[in-house]
């Protein structure tokens, strides 16, 4: 009997293990995808003059997306030590699309990014690196200013854009696009 009570005991202490640690296998390493294109639509909803801005819409893949294939907003930045301007990715924002036709997302813009670059160009949701479809206009860190101007979505495509993978590199906002 006691035998059993340890056995029972040490197969659920067993479970727990295996299963209470968090899986690894989902977090997002490169941001790879085969889209060819998507069509969508991407609305502010609260003031571009305002660090807590909210943006909403929805995104609809030409075709079928692979299962580990996603969507997400790149912050495209002014140059800084010489260097051009170029995007940023945070991967672990990046979102799956939905089952449905289009995919619908909100979010808040991370104003902490304006604060480590000064200004963002232009805030985009892409299919992937290079592949932008549709622009809110950027920020600047200072709330005061106008925006600095948005260059056209040909130029952006064009630009390098940095992937940050998970961890300290990210502001760490949990809502943020």
């Amino acid at each position: 009997m006691m035998r059993r009570a340890a056995l029972a005991a040490a197969t659920a202490a067993t479970s727990l293990l295996a299963f209470a640690a968090p899986a690894s296998a989902d977090s997002v390493v490169r941001w790879l995808t085969a889209q060819p294109c998507a069509t969508a639509d991407v609305a502010v909803l609260s003031t571009p003059d305002s660090s807590d801005r909210t943006v909403s819409g929805w995104i609809d893949p030409c075709q079928r997306p692979a299962r580990a294939e996603r969507f997400g907003f790149i912050y495209y930045v002014p140059g800084a030590d010489g260097g051009g301007p170029h995007g940023y990715v945070y991967l672990e924002r990046l979102r799956y699309y939905g089952t449905t036709e289009a995919t619908p997302f909100e979010g808040l813009v991370d104003p902490g990014v304006a604060s480590l670059f000064g200004s963002v160009l232009a805030i985009c949701l892409a299919t992937g690196p290079g592949k932008p479809i549709a622009c809110i206009p950027g920020m600047r860190a200072n709330g005061d200013t106008p925006p600095p101007p948005q260059p056209p979505i040909k130029e952006l495509a064009t630009l390098p854009v940095v992937e940050v993978p998970p961890g300290p590199g990210d502001p760490n906002c949990a809502t943020c696009v």
